[in-house]
């Protein structure tokens, strides 16, 4: 098997190694219930790029609406009149560059801002209103009352940048927005008037994240001729996305092992510490350096291998000045988006 073909390998086998779950943290703000319409900026926490990649945001937002209307007929005989009462909300981020589909509906802007996330909600009731008593007070034999009260939810994810450096949701602003609606249908003899539409909201947003794509200080590693050979892995490692890997400072024209493993081993070895697990799985990959102690692989990681997926690379390097003729590189790990 060449190197080439080993190293391709490589990415097949890491898709039956075990993976670990995404971690969450949600930051919940709540609103009191206060007449509609209000409007209030939000001020959304930051993501703390330590804790590490931030691989999507959630937003839910949940609205409760209590209200109602008073009716009376103004006509000489009773009547029954359709009472409807409710409202909306919505969420518009102000920083957003993109959006992608989600359970709430982005509503585009008319005015060409930001899009914004709806919610709708609304009661309907009958009303049976006696003959006009001969006062316009909405109270008496002539008037009736309907009260309405409902709750809405909406929830919205999305996925943006590295460490939330592109995510407008981490330290950015949203505004909430709510209005009252009242309708009545029915004869024209019969007239209403809001008594009252007041709104409270929670909102709640959600960082999901788990390990950095790259640790490039996964281990230790141990000096040779030039000092410590220095191995760094680049790439997403997102499905069909390219991966490379760089070995400098090794001694020239040199055998070097690459040892890969979906673990970490740990294991003190000639002086330094031996860092993948290769066994199966795992594997080791002969390969040499070139005149100037340099060796670079590149492939393509596959679609497919689950998320969080770990794989850890070390080279050990054949080298007359380390302890027992060997150097090694430091360990990097990278994790599977």
């Amino acid at each position: 098997m060449t190197s080439r073909t080993r190293f391709a390998a490589l990415v097949v086998i890491a898709a039956a190694w075990t993976h670990v779950h995404a971690d969450e943290i949600s930051h919940t703000q709540t609103f009191p219930l206060a007449p509609s319409p209000w409007v209030i900026p939000v001020d959304l926490p930051a993501f703390d790029p330590g804790m590490g990649q931030l691989q999507a945001t959630n937003l839910s937002l949940t609205v409760h609406m209590e209200g109602g209307v008073a009716v009376e007929n103004i006509l000489t005989f009773p009547m029954f009149a359709l009472i409807s009462g409710g409202g909306s909300a919505r969420f518009e981020l102000l920083d957003a560059l993109t959006y992608l589909p989600a359970t709430c509906n982005w509503v585009p802007a008319a005015d060409g801002g930001p899009p914004f996330c709806e919610l709708e909600v609304m009661q309907t009731g009958d009303s049976f209103v006696e003959a006009f008593d001969g006062n316009l007070d909405y109270t008496g034999v002539s008037a009736a009352t309907f009260g309405f009260l409902g709750d809405m939810v909406a929830t919205a994810g999305t996925t943006f940048g590295v460490n939330g450096a592109n995510n407008p949701l981490s330290g950015g602003q949203l505004v909430l927005t709510t209005f009252g609606h009242e309708y009545l249908s029915g004869p024209s003899g019969v007239v209403w008037d809001p008594i009252s539409h007041e709104t409270s909201a929670e909102l709640t947003v959600t960082y999901v994240f788990g390990a950095a794509t790259w640790n490039q200080n996964a281990g230790p590693g141990l000096a040779g001729l030039f000092g410590v050979p220095e191995l760094e892995g680049e790439g997403t490692l997102q499905g069909n996305s390219p991966l490379t890997l760089r070995l400098d400072s090794a001694f020239a024209n040199a055998s070097a092992s690459l040892l890969v493993g979906p673990t970490a081993l740990n294991m003190p070895f000639k002086g330094g510490v031996l860092v993948p697990n290769f066994a199966p799985p795992g594997f080791i990959l002969q390969l040499s350096t070139d005149v100037f102690g340099e060796l670079e692989l590149a492939g393509t990681w596959p679609a497919g291998v689950p998320a969080n997926t770990t794989i850890y690379f070390q080279y050990w390097i054949a080298d007359p000045l380390g302890p027992a003729g060997l150097s090694a590189s430091n360990a990097i790990v990278g994790t599977a988006q």
